[in-house]
């Protein structure tokens, strides 16, 4: 089932007001006999939209048949919606910027610094023992070269 035609097929009956739930009962009513349920509408149904739209055309121009507590409110919902989504960006923008979080703390700084101080100086050892031909990192002696 293409969702665009499916759209196509409900954009008048959105347009015209009705609700979800007025939907449903108009698939599941026929207006010269709302007493009386029609039964399930998609059920092995080849076509499921035009079994939608064939329930749907005994209401046309029908509407306000529909009972009080499935017929909805008739309203303009994309520009309610346009309004509340506007109104939360202006909000959005009115509220202080949040405080930016510092990437390192001061005791992160201070951790760095002294691993930075104890990796020179090991590698200043190391240059030194180098230098001088001394001992291996693990205590034994060099051999001389020459």
């Amino acid at each position: 089932m293409p969702l665009w035609r499916t759209r196509a097929l409900l954009r008048r009956w959105w347009d015209a007001g009705v609700c979800p739930k007025g939907l449903l009962w108009a698939i599941e009513h026929h207006p010269d006999r709302p007493d009386h349920h029609r039964g399930d509408a998609f059920r092995g149904a080849r076509d499921p939209l035009r079994v939608l739209a064939a329930r749907l055309r005994p209401w046309d121009g029908r509407l306000h048949e529909l009972p009080a507590d499935v017929a909805g409110f008739p309203a303009d919902y994309r520009e309610q919606h346009a309004r509340q989504l506007a109104d939360r960006i202006a909000a959005a923008a009115a509220r202080p910027a949040p405080a930016p979080i510092p990437t390192r703390t001061p005791a992160q700084v201070a951790a760095r610094a002294a691993f930075a101080a104890d990796q020179a100086a090991k590698k200043a050892r190391r240059r030194a023992a180098g230098a001088s031909g001394g001992s291996t990192p693990n205590g034994e002696s060099r051999p001389s070269a020459g």
